[in-house]
């Protein structure tokens, strides 16, 4: 069952991950040029944003959650093993993909609070990035022994289209309807 629980986890994860990404890409490079023609789509980016905000803080949830399940499962009906876990990569990962979350969420809220300012927009663009080249960190490609920096990095750059352009249609058809 913790096996089940994890790969829904994983899966809403990625799912997040394409609402965060694509929406940053979507609002900044479909809406942002339409809202400088046509002010009265702003709130359409901001809507956007929002959602970018919600993406993001769900991967947080969903990312802990998967933590919680990990060491359960390592722990069986012991205590749990904290301090071993805490020094794999996969438990470094999820904790900077949170933490990445978290200020991808903040960005947004900063954004809201200057917008005159860029401080949010670089911020919520840096973590969304950070979260897509973190994603391909507890993949397959950075487990391999021999050839992994090739391979980790074709992953980035697969985890990161492919969350952009999921997401991208994603906020394409809520624009839409």
């Amino acid at each position: 069952m913790i096996g089940f629980i994890d790969v829904l986890l994983r899966g809403l994860i990625l799912c997040a991950q394409a609402v965060a990404l694509g929406g940053v890409v979507f609002a900044l490079v479909v809406l942002g040029p339409a809202v400088r023609v046509c002010p009265d789509l702003g709130p359409l980016r901001e809507r956007t944003f929002l959602l970018v905000a919600l993406g993001a803080a769900t991967i947080a949830l969903a990312q802990a959650l998967a933590l919680i399940v990990q060491l359960k499962a390592l722990a069986g009906t012991g205590a749990w093993p904290l301090a071993d876990v805490s020094e794999t990569a996969f438990f470094r990962i999820g904790i900077a993909r949170m933490v990445m979350s978290v200020g991808a969420v903040a960005g947004v809220f900063l954004r809201r609070v200057w917008p005159a300012r860029a401080f949010g927009t670089v911020a919520v663009v840096a973590c969304a990035l950070a979260l897509g080249i973190l994603s391909a960190g507890t993949s397959h490609a950075a487990a391999r022994l021999e050839g992994r920096l090739l391979l980790y990095l074709l992953d980035v750059l697969h985890q990161v289209a492919a969350s952009v352009w999921i997401g991208g249609l994603f906020h394409l058809l809520l624009t839409a309807f």
